[in-house]
């Protein structure tokens, strides 16, 4: 049995899927704990070529061993694939973000400082990975800074819908 993928993210199983009319949830059996936060993140089939099976945006449930993880995703909002995975998918679970940076989404205190791109000390975003500057402004907290497309999509307007009511 595979517990890493080629990426030596973890590989999972869907176990069930419910669609409703704005939002799909999928639960996943995990071969191996992934390591927080678990969320968002994109399944990736496994092989050649790699394709996305799903995005999974807000984790709302996991098991106590942490191998059983449910999501809750809606595709109107899905960036690069809006489809719902099949009971049965097998892939690799690659997170798109670390703890801290998730952090900057779902817990706005104490607010972002937007500052001039002159001023970063970091060469890439820490949500998108794009290259810095990104435009004349970026923003801030502590040692994180990541771009004005990246606080717009995800910061101010909570797209992925991370924060509050599932």
């Amino acid at each position: 049995m595979v517990t890493r993928g080629p990426g030596n993210n973890p590989t999972v199983v869907v176990s069930a899927v419910v669609v409703s009319d704005d939002a799909f949830s999928a639960t996943l059996v995990c071969r191996e704990r992934p390591t927080p936060p678990q969320y968002p993140a994109t399944l990736w089939a496994l092989g050649r070529p790699p394709q996305h099976i799903a995005e999974l945006h807000r984790l709302m449930r996991a098991s106590d061993d942490g191998l059983v993880l449910t999501y809750r995703t809606r595709p109107a909002v899905a960036l690069d694939c809006a489809e719902a995975p099949k009971v049965g998918d097998e892939g690799e679970l690659i997170q798109w973000w670390t703890a801290r940076v998730l952090e900057l989404v779902t817990d706005p205190n104490p607010p972002l400082e937007r500052i001039p791109s002159s001023a970063l000390r970091c060469d890439f975003c820490e949500m998108c990975y794009k290259t810095l500057p990104d435009g004349p402004w970026a923003w801030k907290r502590a040692s994180n800074e990541i771009c004005d497309g990246c606080h717009r999509d995800f910061v101010r307007s909570d797209r992925l819908r991370l924060r509050g009511p599932s």
